[in-house]
């Protein structure tokens, strides 16, 4: 079993879960298309609000190929076709309606909820952990 508190910073829930062996990679993988089949991007919240049209998301594509690295949000701004306001507002929809890796798994019958409970525990300990090593010394 790989120590967890190894893992780097930014390791996602699965991943400590794979690493105490709550789930195996397949699991992993099975869960987090689980969680990007249900998560809905941006430009479809902004969309269907009725900020966004389809014409204005297909031209905001083609720009992002120009800027990869930049969000859809920012672009949409800079153009002038939403406010921050409303990019705060689809981020917050988008936030509320992807479901947290623990309400994946909580709900699949393979894992032992007394099991689970104890990775979550390790969970935030692992994120108290890393708090602590990023927090300033005093």
């Amino acid at each position: 079993m790989q120590d967890p508190f190894d893992l780097p910073p930014e390791s996602p829930f699965w991943e400590f879960l794979q690493a105490i062996e709550i789930l195996d990679e397949a699991a992993v993988e099975e869960f987090k298309a689980e969680a990007r089949h249900s998560w809905r991007p941006l430009g479809e919240i902004l969309m269907r609000q009725g900020v966004l049209s389809r014409a204005d998301i297909a031209d905001l594509l083609t720009r992002q190929v120009d800027e990869p690295m930049a969000p859809l949000g920012d672009l949409a701004i800079r153009k002038g076709l939403c406010t921050q306001a409303d990019i705060q507002n689809a981020l917050e929809i988008q936030k509320q309606f992807s479901p947290h890796p623990i309400e994946l798994v909580s709900c699949d019958s393979r894992i032992d909820p007394s099991s689970l409970f104890g990775a979550i525990l390790g969970y935030v300990k692992f994120l108290e952990r890393r708090l602590q090593e990023q927090a300033p010394a005093a």
